[in-house]
């Protein structure tokens, strides 16, 4: 049995219009389909609440998934929520 937790961070992005219909589509299509897009205080970000084995193994899935669907998007800082819900799977 392995056990797979559902991670919760925000990734703060520059470099592309992450908002605009086109980049919503790319990061859809890319596998992002589990994150909300939104801006504060003029910064882009992308908040993921993304199950994996690992918040190291979330974190980079969802970079490199955000890098493939928008090749100029810049990643500038990730933070992590405090709270990590844990989930049995058979």
């Amino acid at each position: 049995m392995s056990t797979t937790n559902s991670y919760s961070f925000t990734i703060y992005l520059e470099g592309v219009d992450v908002l605009s219909d086109a980049s919503v589509d790319a990061l859809h299509a890319g596998g992002c389909d589990d994150t909300t897009l939104g801006a504060r205080d003029g910064a882009q970000y992308a908040a993921f609440d993304r199950e994996a084995s690992s918040l190291d193994e979330a974190v980079a899935d969802a970079v490199q998934k955000l890098t493939r669907a928008l090749p100029d998007v810049e990643v500038v800082r990730v933070e992590v929520a405090d709270l990590t819900r844990e989930r049995r799977a058979g």
